[in-house]
C-alpha cells in the first residue's frame, strides 16, 4: 500500500478480516476508534464492524490480509 493510500473504509458482513503488518506503519480506523499499527502487529475486524487501513508512513505498507467466510 503506497504512502498516503488506504484500503477504504468498509463494513464486514458475513466475514471478518485479519491484517498482519509485515513492513511499514499506518493507522487503522475501526468503528469509532483510530489506532496506529506497525510491523509485527495484527488488526482484527469481526463481522458486523467497519474498518480501514491507511498508510501514514513514508514507505510502502506491506501487509497480509485474510478474509474467511463465517
Amino acid at each position: 500500500l503506497p504512502s498516503g493510500a488506504s484500503i477504504g473504509y468498509h463494513k464486514h458482513e458475513g466475514n471478518c478480516e485479519m491484517i498482519f503488518i509485515i513492513e511499514g506503519e499506518g493507522t487503522v480506523l475501526y468503528d469509532d476508534t483510530k489506532n496506529p499499527v506497525k510491523a509485527g502487529q495484527c488488526h482484527y475486524c469481526p463481522a458486523g464492524h467497519s474498518h480501514s487501513l491507511i498508510n501514514t508512513g513514508s514507505e510502502d505498507l506491506i501487509f497480509c490480509a485474510v478474509v474467511p467466510k463465517q
